[in-house]
């Protein structure tokens, strides 16, 4: 017997089959016309149970290839937000630390000025470029995370960037140089 769907095994199946023959003995005295018409349905009254397993499998199977791909699709929704939410989080920092970092260039112009004109001390000019290196190195880092997040949202965005690809391009620059 063939193989069928699940859906359609559970349909009955039916054959017809038609037979014709010429009978000539030499004890009858007409040759005799032989037609024969027979018919088969098989019903799948004992299968019924397996065909139903079967067609609960694939339906489980159906929706588990359907959660899946709901799942990636929210994993990669929320990936892209994330980094999204990084790069201007970031943003934000590195404006704000900016910001901080002109205020404090000026308070080292004023506490040079007041220095050198004799009304302060050289540890107030000290105290004012250190704060100023404080933000310098703040900013450096912000900076980085930044770009870093950049990187991230590319990836998440799907650029196929991976480390074996990085490495590939790498030896090809060099091999080109």
């Amino acid at each position: 017997m063939r193989s069928r769907p699940p859906a359609a095994a559970s349909l009955p199946d039916f054959e017809l089959t038609a037979a014709a023959g010429y009978v000539a003995s030499t004890l009858l005295g007409n040759p005799i016309g032989v037609f024969a018409l027979g018919g088969n349905v098989l019903a799948p009254l004992v299968n019924g149970g397996r065909l139903q397993a079967q067609q609960q499998i694939v339906a489980a199977r159906r929706d588990q290839a359907s959660f899946n791909y709901r799942r990636t699709a929210l994993v990669a929704f929320r990936e892209v937000d994330d980094a999204l939410a990084a790069v201007r989080r970031l943003d934000e920092q590195e404006h704000t630390i900016v910001l901080q970092r002109v205020a404090l260039a000026q308070s080292l112009q004023m506490a040079t000025n007041r220095y050198r004109a004799g009304y302060s001390t050289y540890l107030e000019q000290l105290d004012a470029q250190r704060g100023l290196l404080t933000a310098d190195l703040a900013l450096v880092q912000v900076r980085g995370g930044r770009l870093t997040a950049v990187v991230t949202l590319f990836q998440a965005l799907g650029s196929g960037w991976s480390s074996a690809k990085l490495q590939a391009n790498a030896a090809n620059e060099q091999l080109s140089r």
